[in-house]
């Protein structure tokens, strides 16, 4: 009787490490939920910020060759020399 008594207590310590031990992997499962959860939001930023850099380079870059064009189409020396240079090269085509 006292070698069942034994028995019987051991496998009810077994059982009791086989809950905690679920208990701890459950823990650990939700644990890994919300890492999974917080990396997903931080790619979702990332995407966006991605984008809105991808925004601005192009709005600078527009400006810029804006910015280039009434440069040329205001400076004088650039329309006199774009003209003499039109000149040139129509007098070679000849």
């Amino acid at each position: 009787r006292p070698a069942a008594n034994s028995l019987y207590s051991s496998i009810s310590d077994l059982n009791n490490q086989l809950v905690l031990q679920e208990e701890q992997l459950l823990e650990r499962k939700s644990h890994l939920s919300d890492i999974e959860y917080e990396l997903e939001k931080s790619r979702s930023k990332e995407t966006k910020l991605e984008r809105s850099l991808a925004d601005v380079i192009t709005k600078l870059e527009r400006d810029r060759l804006k910015f280039q064009a009434n440069d040329i189409k205001n400076d004088p020396d650039s329309n006199s020399n774009n003209s003499n240079n039109n000149t040139v090269i129509i007098a070679e085509n000849k």
